[in-house]
């Protein structure tokens, strides 16, 4: 599983707000307390020395205790009084982290505490260290989700999901402390909780672990279940190309083998979006690629082109990249599919190596576009990213689609927008 905290995941999986036009609107003038306030919640959250953001907090709960202009503030004091774990926590200072949280004791008006024992176990078994004080944490942890998600109504996928992360992240730690027959169990439980999110992270983790217990056929089997139950990752696709390739001889008719199980998917995805197409003349660009070639969309004319707007520090846009390349080795020898990652509000002043290296070192196959100035992303409107545009033949702007899901749905989006737009 990934290391990245659950916290910061739940606060960007759904999108990176990402503002391309500065928008002026007239806003009430702060009170110079209401700046001060806000000047000292600021400097919390950027203090990384936990120490130093231990003093912080202790001083805004002060205030939020004594002074009634920070009344407001009431029903965050213990998410204040949270946060210097997670400054502990990204300083990988694990034993100010304990000491703070005992220090911390019974934290019940935020859950931002149970996200951030969740981050110290990840670090604790990334590492290989103090698992048996991580293998306390995480089992009470996994309680909690448990709970509440036998509590849970209107947000019980929510809630459900939330148990399967807690539980994998158990079995994680099982399977690094060896205890491996548990840890398998521990996320064939976590699955059954994943049906709702097909989140890829987990099922492929899972999937990682079922090859060090299934035969070659059971696998096989297991893989073909969780493509009809629509949990197609890329790191399935590929693991089936594998075995399809040794039964087989060759990979010729793998694109179909692999179709079957989504096609039903895929039809019912095509349904929908030849209600929502758009009908919109594609704004047009000229960019280079990381190999100084100028690209004109004006010259793709008779293909149907996908526009992926990225950037390095978009956490989205890169979980939704194992998926892209699947979809890019699905359309690879279609002269009339064109698939261009636009990288877009780079930061730094080293964009263009900042781009290359994360493609060159993930080994992806795309052909990436530079747009420095942010000017073609304003143009499409892509104010959040990852978003991804979809062109017809003809130079009109068929569909466009923001943030991320899941493998499974992404992949299946993909292809109805692909089908639509080269029957037009």
């Amino acid at each position: 599983m990934k290391s990245t905290l659950v916290i910061v995941l739940l606060a960007i999986l759904c999108s990176f707000a990402v503002h391309a036009q500065d928008v002026k609107t007239d806003k009430p003038q702060k009170s110079k307390s209401q700046i001060a306030q806000g000047q000292l919640i600021q400097k919390l959250y950027m203090e990384k020395d936990g120490r130093k953001a231990e003093l912080i907090a202790a001083e805004i709960v002060k205030k939020i205790d004594t002074d009634t202009s920070w009344a407001s503030e009431k029903d965050k004091k213990d998410a204040y009084r949270v946060h210097p774990l997670y400054a502990y926590l990204n300083a990988e200072d694990f034993e100010g982290f304990k000491q703070y949280l005992t220090k911390l004791g019974d934290v019940t008006g935020t859950e931002r505490i149970h996200f951030a024992i969740a981050g110290y176990v990840r670090r604790a078994v990334k590492k290989g260290v103090d698992l048996d004080f991580a293998s306390q944490l995480i089992q009470k942890e996994r309680e909690w989700a448990r709970n509440k998600m036998l509590e849970a109504n209107a947000v019980k996928a929510d809630r459900e999901f939330g148990y399967a992360m807690f539980t994998a992240d158990y079995a994680e730690l099982l399977s690094r402390k060896g205890e491996k027959e548990k840890a398998f169990d521990l996320y064939k439980e976590a699955m059954k909780y994943n049906l709702q999110r097909k989140d890829a992270d987990l099922t492929n983790s899972y999937m990682a672990m079922a090859t060090e217990f299934l035969s070659k056929n059971a696998l096989k089997s297991e893989m073909e279940r969780l493509m009809k139950d629509g949990m197609i990752t890329a790191d399935i696709i590929n693991r089936m190309k594998l075995i399809y390739i040794e039964e087989k001889g060759s990979e010729t008719g793998f694109e179909n083998y692999i179709a079957s199980f989504n096609n039903g998917k895929v039809k019912e995805k095509i349904d929908l979006l030849r209600k929502t197409m758009l009908n919109e003349a594609a704004p047009v660009f000229s960019l280079k690629d990381l190999n100084g070639n100028l690209v004109n969309l004006k010259d793709l004319k008779g293909k149907t082109v996908i526009l992926d707007f990225w950037a390095t520090w978009c956490g989205p846009c890169k979980a939704a990249f194992p998926a892209m390349q699947a979809m890019v080795n699905k359309y690879k020898n279609d002269p009339e599919v064109q698939f261009l990652f636009i990288d877009t509000y780079e930061r730094g002043d080293t964009k263009e190596k900042n781009a290359r290296d994360y493609i060159t070192g993930k080994k992806y196959t795309f052909r990436v576009l530079m747009d420095n100035t942010d000017e073609v992303a304003k143009r499409y409107n892509a104010k959040n990213i990852p978003a991804k545009f979809v062109i017809d033949k003809n130079g009109v702007l068929r569909f466009r689609a923001a943030g991320f899901k899941s493998d499974s749905d992404l992949m299946e989006e993909i292809e109805a927008m692909v089908t639509i737009s080269k029957q037009i």
